[in-house]
């Protein structure tokens, strides 16, 4: 039925792309909300990252390490951390904002959770040599 519903659409001379994603039942078949949360906050400042790492510890805050490099060459290793693990936080509102122990963490309790979390950062940074750098992108 999606098939023919699509190739209906497609015939009638609507582009694929001008598509807008859903809400409500079919919200859950997406990028959840949590990961999202941690791409925008660990990973969203720098488009283009080299010899990235997104840890996801259970008690601890989520961290990030990656290289960028500039035009000219200079590169520098960048570690971000989340101040509170965020994943603990997001549950912990949507439980007192649906006065509840059950929920679901990828639907829109979620969302609102993360729209009321201080997401937070710490970050460091360390420039580092040409050849280092060229060492870390074989690995």
């Amino acid at each position: 039925m999606a098939v023919a519903l699509l190739t209906a659409t497609l015939a009638a001379g609507d582009k694929p792309d001008e598509l807008q994603p859903c809400d409500g039942l079919y919200l859950g078949f997406g990028p959840e909300p949590y990961y999202l949360a941690l791409r925008d906050s660990l990973l969203g400042e720098h488009n283009y990252r080299l010899c990235q790492v997104l840890a996801i510890p259970s008690f601890e805050p989520e961290w990030t390490v990656y290289l960028i490099q500039d035009e000219s060459g200079h590169a520098q290793i960048i570690y971000k951390a989340m101040k509170v693990n965020l994943w603990s936080e997001m549950c912990d509102k949507i439980k007192k904002n649906t006065n509840s122990n059950s929920f679901r963490t990828n639907g829109h309790d979620a969302i609102e959770a993360l729209s009321q979390l201080n997401k937070e950062v710490v970050r460091a940074l360390a420039p580092i040599s040409g050849p280092t750098t060229v060492l870390l992108q074989q690995v």
